[in-house]
């Protein structure tokens, strides 16, 4: 890893092109036991960085309907199993059948059952697992694990990891939302102070009028300079990102359109950002100003236009916005309010 990087992030997600017109699509299927071929009831089926989700019936059925057109990776889990993943793409196919076959959990946890056997060591490692994952931000401290005690940590020539036997509950009071993540990896570098993690995160809304303003509010200031505004409005038009505060640069060299780093394949509908060297990345407006840098591993990188990097191996952001983590993050397709229709 490189050194005087505060943080960055392995989300895997295969993310969506922009929706079709007003086409939506529904995916349907069982989840069964790999072994047995049982249906397995109450397994959570859903479209991962989103709140489109479903629970399978006592038959191991599912459905998933209104769902846009795109790239999605779809999730299946269920405690006492491990999780597994399938790709799929909405876009000529109304319908899509999607099976699942569990395997039970064979990863072997240390037991934690009484608060006074864990070693201290444990609550150490879950402060530095919650603040890699929440983000070093604003919001971090409104978030919380409601399940820690099923997060195993092992520390190895100064890397932490961890694993988990069943989904991590977060709960994001500031941007109000229930998060539940598969975690498929983390790691953190004790010494450079560098992170990764690859997770699978459904969101669900908090129902509370009472901080319903609150919430909307810090979910926009959330957005407002976030990579996935940025990524956003370099889609959009040339001149969008300007428009929207971002002033960026490439070996010193300021970006005053966004066809000098960005490839469009109209005819698949994908977009991808290039620039040899690192992107500076300056933000001001609202209150907020701050600099960041992108650096493309290979020079080239293909993003969403709803505002994600599909690749998460292949950037590495440095400066302001490392801080960003789950703590700031929103599910896809959410707006502004002056941009939803």
């Amino acid at each position: 890893m490189r050194k005087n990087i505060v943080s960055y992030f392995l989300i895997s997600l295969l993310l969506p092109a922009f929706c079709f017109a007003q086409a939506t699509f529904s995916i349907e299927g069982r989840v069964v036991d790999s072994q047995t071929k049982e249906p397995l009831e109450f397994a959570n089926v859903y479209l991962s960085q989103t709140t489109f989700g479903a629970a399978t019936n006592e038959k191991g059925s599912y459905k998933i309907g209104k769902l846009p057109a795109g790239r999605y990776i779809l999730v299946a889990s269920l405690v006492g199993y491990e999780p597994k993943t399938i790709n799929v793409s909405l876009n000529s196919v109304q319908n899509i059948v999607a099976d699942f076959s569990l395997n039970k959990s064979l990863y072997q946890f240390g037991q934690i059952e009484v608060r006074g056997e864990i070693p201290k060591e444990w609550f150490d490692h879950l402060e530095i697992f919650k603040k890699a994952l929440f983000g070093n931000n604003e919001f971090a401290g409104k978030c919380d694990i409601t399940n820690p005690y099923q997060i195993d940590f092992k520390e190895e020539n100064s890397i932490l990891t961890a694993a988990a036997k069943e989904p991590i509950v977060i709960v994001n009071l500031a941007l109000g939302y229930r998060i539940e993540c598969v975690l498929k990896s983390f790691s953190y570098d004790l010494m450079g102070r560098t992170s990764g993690y690859q997770i699978y995160p459904s969101f669900s809304e908090i129902d509370s009028s009472d901080s319903a303003k609150e919430f909307e509010s810090n979910r926009r200031e959330a957005y407002l300079g976030s990579l996935a505004q940025l990524l956003s409005s370099l889609a959009v038009n040339n001149y969008k990102f300007r428009d929207d505060g971002f002033e960026l640069h490439v070996a010193n060299r300021l970006v005053a359109r966004a066809n000098e780093i960005v490839q469009t394949d109209s005819l698949n509908n994908k977009y991808f950002l290039h620039a040899k060297e690192c992107i500076t990345i300056k933000y001001w407006n609202f209150g907020k100003r701050y600099t960041s840098k992108l650096c493309l591993q290979t020079g080239i990188t293909e993003f969403d236009p709803s505002g994600f990097l599909i690749n998460p191996n292949e950037f590495i952001v440095s400066g302001d916005l490392s801080r960003e983590g789950v703590a700031t993050m929103l599910p896809r397709f959410w707006k502004l309010p002056e941009d939803r229709k």
